[in-house]
Formats: structure tokens, sequence, C-alpha cells
């Protein structure tokens, strides 16, 4: 169709593997589309949303972006009081930003994701919400 044969890893995989890499991607394509649009209470199901695509993420081999997804996860923990989890995905969050730019990079200095690391309850979002406690992790 396109005039060419693609070798790219996904495209050279066996057929069945191939099918179950394109059914990821396109989990992870939805995933991508649905978590910014959860409402405020399915808190818990946007974090198990953000989890499974991480999951997904790793499944592919893919870790870039990982950090908008735990970003995003520890805004959620922290807007609901839930200190533990909220340095739990500051430190995922950190973690893949220093995989994917490098331990000095703005990116893994930022100050919102420091802030998670040292004083979550600082964040301008803190306790805003219904306390909540959340055991989702990756």
């Amino acid at each position: 169709m396109l005039g060419f044969v693609c070798s790219c890893t996904s495209c050279t995989l066996p057929s069945a593997e191939q099918a179950a890499s394109d059914r990821r991607r396109q989990d992870l394509t939805q995933l991508w589309d649905t978590v910014p649009h959860f409402p405020p209470s399915q808190t818990a199901a946007r974090l198990n949303a953000i989890a499974r695509a991480i999951r997904l993420m790793k499944e592919e081999g893919y870790d870039a972006d990982e950090d908008e997804f735990t970003n995003d996860a520890a805004v959620i923990c922290a807007f609901h009081s839930d200190w533990e989890s909220a340095v739990y995905w500051g430190i995922r969050t950190y973690e893949s930003r220093v995989a994917e730019f490098g331990a000095d990079s703005r990116r893994a200095m930022d100050e919102e994701v420091l802030r998670f690391l040292l004083e979550p309850q600082k964040h301008q979002m803190a306790g805003r919400g219904t306390r909540k406690m959340f055991k989702t992790r990756v």
C-alpha cells in the first residue's frame, strides 16, 4: 500500500504477538484519551486506569510519557490528602523523568515533582478534596 515493508519491532512480531501488541496499543490510546476526562467522583477508577496504562506501556517496552500518567496520579492523591500515595506517585514521576530526560534535566528537577517527594501537603491542590486513601500501585 505505501510501497515499503516495515521492519520495526511491532511489525516483525509473529502474528499472534502482533495482534496482542495492536490490542495493547489501542487500549493505551483509549486510556490516554479518557483518563483526563474522568469525573471527580471516579478518582479510584481514574487511578486504576493510570496504573493499567503504565502496565500496558511496560508490556510494549514504551517508557516515554509515563510521567504524564504518574504526575496526574500524584495530584489526585494529594488532592484527597493521601500523602503516602502522593509521594509514591511523585517518586514514580521523578524516576521516569530521570530515565527519559536525565537526572539534571529541567523535567526531573521540576518544582512540582520535587514537592511531591518532599512535602506533598504543600502542593497547590493538596487537601482540597474529600479525604480518600488509595492502594493503587504499579
